[in-house]
């Protein structure tokens, strides 16, 4: 959406005020970029060159104002017209707040109180609602906490202003954190990524979330899942042995329903409160629900005769084993298989345990 706000005054006016704030503050919590410029008595900045145009341009940025004067004194108009190809060009191209919200900046020549002054119009792409949701960042592990917390409240956007930004496959990072949390988590939403601007150590970073179902929606079959993620951990003996705690998982998840083997945008809902579920959802779920128990248990993904398949490898005494719960469920007891009684299977083998294998034994990081 383009948001373009016209003059709301004559030039005559103009001149004699600063401009209207329309967002009483800065975009975000950032110490912007300052250079100290000379101020008259009625507090219209003076500029002398193009370090204080662009610092005046950004301080206008940063306090969302649409319009403002600047006085010229002995800056000639040719140098300005110049400095103003420049600083525009860095405002709206390597600036990150002006880079994801400005459209346009203007500007005209006059005077202001018998002194030659130049006066901006700044319009911008995104509404004061939308700029004040900029959260401000370090690094990528700030990035992922915010990026977390908007998952699992299935919010629809999040706009993020990342100091020591990283290149980041921020797609696949919520591909595999909605993979790792079925228990909170409802839908795998279609994800939109803009980052402004396209190089630097501090970017804005837009993500939007587009989901199928709506957020009320999600919110209800969250509370639901939660519930029956706590009735799994009731139901786990916590004196019980690694062997035993894997087999009273199994038990919970398998005498639930008469399940029915398809895909879902809802996995874990679907299959906790609908029987409804494809090898995907109940490998993820087991893995969450072994975690959950304090229990070592990771998804994996391959193929079973050819079609795509999720099973789980987990450690038992020490030692790996696979397990698939749907052939599990469909023997009617589970299983805990090596690598020669996986017949049938392909995966890729360096990137999992050995199931048959012993737990690699832990090496002292000072050695």
């Amino acid at each position: 959406m383009k948001r373009t706000i016209a003059f709301a005054v004559t030039i005559c006016l103009l001149f004699s005020i600063t401009g209207c704030n329309w967002m009483d503050g800065s975009y975000v919590s950032v110490t912007p970029h300052r250079v100290g410029y000379a101020r008259t008595d009625d507090n219209i900045p003076l500029v002398s060159d193009y370090i204080d145009l662009r610092s005046a341009i950004i301080n206008l940025v940063d306090a969302g104002n649409t319009e403002g004067v600047f006085l010229l004194g002995d800056y000639q108009q040719e140098n300005v017209k110049t400095d103003m190809i420049r600083a525009k060009n860095y405002v709206m191209k390597s600036y990150p707040i002006g880079a994801y919200c400005v459209e346009s900046i203007d500007y005209t020549f006059g005077t202001n109180g018998g002194q030659n002054a130049l006066s901006l119009e700044i319009t911008y792409r995104h509404t004061k609602s939308e700029i004040d949701q900029i959260r401000t960042v370090h690094a990528l592990s700030g990035a992922t906490k915010s990026i977390a917390d908007a998952l699992n409240n299935h919010r629809s956007s999040l706009v993020l202003l990342i100091t020591g930004y990283e290149d980041t496959d921020f797609v696949q990072w919520i591909s595999d954190y909605v993979a790792l949390h079925p228990d909170i988590v409802m839908e795998l939403p279609q994800v939109s990524v803009q980052i402004y601007p396209n190089q630097g150590d501090t970017r804005v970073v837009e993500l939007l979330f587009t989901y199928q179902n709506s957020r009320d929606s999600l919110h209800q079959m969250q509370n639901q899942v939660k519930q029956i993620f706590s009735s799994a951990e009731l139901y786990v003996s916590n004196d019980a042995d690694e062997q035993t705690k894997l087999s009273q998982l199994y038990t919970f998840l398998m005498e639930r329903f008469n399940y029915k083997f398809e895909t879902s945008l809802t996995p874990s809902y679907s299959l906790l409160c609908h029987g409804v579920g494809d090898s995907k959802a109940f490998a993820q779920i087991y893995t969450a629900m072994c975690r959950q128990s304090g229990l070592e248990c990771i998804t994996i993904s391959g193929s079973y005769h050819g079609e795509a398949r999720y099973w789980n490898i987990v450690q038992v005494n020490g030692i790996y084993y696979h397990i698939d719960l749907i052939q599990s469920y469909l023997s009617g007891s589970l299983q805990l298989l090596v690598d020669s009684q996986m017949t049938g299977y392909v995966w890729d083998y360096s990137a999992y345990p050995s199931g048959g294998a012993p737990v690699p034994a832990s090496t002292d990081p000072t050695e």
